[in-house]
């Protein structure tokens, strides 16, 4: 990855979506382009190339989850709370509240729910990428749509009590 050229249309073709899968880790803008960067600068200073465009894409999914777990271990991301679903760029308007609900899951179980339905991995793709058995991540991907499930209905129930004409 010597040429500019070659750094510029790596970051065009990849900020996009790794910058979503960071802000989905960590919360808020300002760390997910501060993670964003960090996944970048590694991969220009790379020196194998990448074998095909499934290995970049990959590598730099796994190394920008890395980045993010690896900063989200430190003590003052334990008391933070500045989530806004409204900095994350827009796929689908029309999943907005589902994506809100999203936020609030561990992200452990966010990371796999937003890599399946809104990035359209599949559960092959995601336990190559994650090192993870696929049929660990079918039930990984199993419990968090559980959880996302029951905390949809929560806030359904919630609404419900608060206007009775629902």
């Amino acid at each position: 990855m010597d040429h500019p050229s070659d750094r510029q249309a790596l970051y065009e073709t990849h900020a996009d979506r790794i910058y979503r899968i960071c802000y989905l880790l960590m919360g808020n803008r300002s760390d997910a382009e501060d993670m964003l960067h960090n996944t970048f600068l590694k991969a220009f200073s790379r020196t194998q190339p990448f074998e095909n465009l499934a290995h970049e894409e990959g590598w730099l999914v796994i190394t920008a989850t890395n980045e993010c777990r690896r900063s989200l271990k430190y003590w003052f991301h334990a008391k933070r709370t500045d989530l806004d679903v409204h900095d994350l760029p827009k796929k689908n308007t029309d999943t907005d509240d589902t994506l809100r609900e999203l936020m609030g899951l561990a992200p452990r179980h966010r990371q796999l729910l937003y890599l399946y339905y809104y990035e359209g991995y599949t559960t092959r793709e995601l336990s190559d990428m994650l090192h993870i058995n696929e049929s660990t991540l079918r039930s990984r991907l199993a419990k968090a749509r559980k959880l996302l499930r029951l905390q949809l209905e929560e806030d359904d129930h919630e609404e419900r009590e608060s206007d009775p004409s629902l």
